[in-house]
Formats: structure tokens, C-alpha cells, sequence
């Protein structure tokens, strides 16, 4: 095996170690989703329509909030590059 080779594999193993650690919005908005129809399951309409607010309290708690400025991203919204830190 080339040197260059023996020296980088190391600092490549560390840099996907750090990035699977990295906090993501991607796993957190999934855990508020489901936690969120958890609540919802049974109930009317109406109370479905609490959902995008519960989701963004959700996200809210754990350190996200809402981009401003992309209309896509209104309270509720379950596309992750909607929240950031």
C-alpha cells in the first residue's frame, strides 16, 4: 500500500466518524414527526391542522428554527433544509 495512502485512510475513517456524530435536522424532524402523529392519531381534522405547529415546537425545542425568507418553509414544514440552528 503507498504511503499517501496509509497516511489519508486514517484522517478519511475520522472525517465519516465525525460526520455520522454531526447533529442533522434530518433525524430530529423525524422524531418530531412521528412523536407528533403519535399524538395526532384518532382525532379530527381540525386538530390535524395543530400538527405543523406542534412540529415547529418540536424543532423549536431541540434547537431549530424556521428559515426565514423561503416560502416553502412555513411553521410545520417537514422539509429539512427548512431548519437551521
Amino acid at each position: 500500500m503507498p504511503h499517501a495512502l496509509r497516511t489519508a485512510l486514517p484522517l478519511v475513517a475520522m472525517m465519516l466518524g465525525l460526520a455520522a456524530c454531526s447533529p442533522t435536522p434530518d433525524a430530529d424532524l423525524w422524531d418530531c414527526q412521528l412523536s407528533v402523529q403519535k399524538d395526532n392519531a384518532g382525532r379530527s381534522e381540525a386538530d390535524v391542522a395543530e400538527r405543523g405547529h406542534s412540529i415547529t415546537a418540536c424543532m423549536s425545542a431541540r434547537g431549530y428554527h424556521l428559515k426565514s425568507g423561503d416560502p416553502k418553509c412555513l411553521p410545520g414544514a417537514v422539509t429539512p433544509h427548512c431548519y437551521v440552528k
